[in-house]
């Protein structure tokens, strides 16, 4: 513009006045034209429904301008947090735009570590053609995706449980179990079905293979705490910490599972702060928990307590806990019956007494073959 009045100032010519009338005039005018092209705009995000740990998803935003106005650009910042291990990141983004376009620009994303994902966009800027002023717009972009845990195999073992304390009443599931002793149903054999389970007698008289399935065994009723949901503040806990404890926590239920042992299991809500309890019937039911169990919260600090007050008509002769919390063995659990404490560490220690300690390190080792 200075430059304009310049040039007329000293040549006093036609050209030169359209030139400095253009100065004046096209910076009001880009502003105008801006605004009402940022109200015909709008962004979106594309993610896959699946993320897969220490993989890269391919990602998008897309930016769609419904208005017949030249735009210089579009930019925004996509904030990523997982709710497993608190870490966040920002992702910046910035793309020409032009009118009337519908444009996606593509990122990789990786995930580190296992955990809820949460991505979310607040705003985004759109500045007019000459880039003067970048007007903002409302996104309210929310997306969550599962990284699940990468398991490892496990070999359980439950030991023997008396009634918990209180003498109520153990919870079990209508399932098979265990206890050969007491037929749970007959049926014909099925593909998959063990040779132990052949019922020889019935087989022989019906000349066909006729197979008994076990009842469940009520004094091992067992109840799988999950205690990652207390996030300490960020870098007071390094993130590969939560994530072994969860891949320890989900390798186990589907161990268990494996092996038609009954379980329930219970967490913090993350996102209510309330508890909530799943009894485990089928790997369709691991695989539903593992959006609350990864969905970390602020929560309380009495789970224990917390779960006996909610669910005071229900009681468990063997409790395995996870955590990386201290102390070793939560409060309230001698009204628990056994606890076994599994603690993920930073570093590696001694066991306390009625807990395994493991860390990112050994946990596989010390894992394999586990008594609760």
């Amino acid at each position: 513009m200075i430059a304009a009045v310049a040039l007329y100032i000293f040549t006093r010519s036609e050209a030169a006045l359209f030139l400095l009338c253009a100065s004046v005039i096209m910076p009001f005018a880009a502003l105008a034209l801006g605004a009402n092209c940022a109200g015909k705009a709008r962004i979106s995000l594309r993610i896959p429904a699946g993320i897969r740990k220490g993989g890269n998803a391919p990602c998008a935003l897309r930016i769609e301008t419904w208005s017949a106005i030249p735009i210089a650009r579009v930019e925004t910042v996509l904030s990523v947090r997982n709710t497993l291990t608190g870490r966040s990141a920002l992702i910046p983004a910035a793309f020409p735009a032009a009118p009337n376009e519908d444009r996606e620009t593509e990122f990789a994303f990786e995930s580190g570590h296992c955990g809820q994902y949460v991505f979310s966009c607040g705003e985004f800027r759109v500045y007019d053609f000459l880039g003067l002023r970048g007007i903002r717009k409302r996104a309210d972009i929310v997306e969550k995706r599962i990284a699940p845990p990468e398991t490892f195999v496990l070999r359980p073992t439950l030991s023997p449980a008396q009634t918990p304390p209180g003498g109520g009443e153990v919870f079990s599931m209508p399932l098979k179990g265990q206890d050969r002793s007491e037929p749970f149903q007959i049926r014909e054999y099925a593909e998959g079905d063990a040779l132990k389970q052949i019922h020889w007698k019935l087989t022989q008289k019906l000349g066909r293979y006729i197979v008994t399935d076990p009842s469940l065994e009520m004094e091992l009723a067992l109840l799988m705490l999950w205690d990652g949901g207390r996030l300490p503040a960020e870098g007071q806990l390094p993130p590969e910490v939560p994530d072994t404890l969860a891949e320890a926590f989900v390798s186990m239920c589907i161990a268990l599972m494996e092996d038609s042992i009954p379980y329930s299991v219970a967490w913090r809500n993350g996102e209510t702060g309330d508890i909530d309890l799943k009894d485990i019937t089928s790997m369709e039911d691991v695989y539903e928990i593992l959006p609350g169990v990864l969905c970390v919260g602020d929560g309380g600090a009495e789970l224990v307590h917390d779960f006996l007050l909610k669910f005071e008509e229900k009681s468990y002769p063997l409790t395995a806990y996870f955590s990386y919390q201290e102390p070793s063995i939560p409060q309230g659990s001698s009204q628990l019956g056994k606890v076994t404490s599994f603690l993920c560490k930073a570093r590696g220690g001694a066991d306390d007494a009625g807990s395994i300690v493991f860390t990112p390190e050994n946990y596989i080792s010390v894992l394999q073959d586990v008594v609760i």
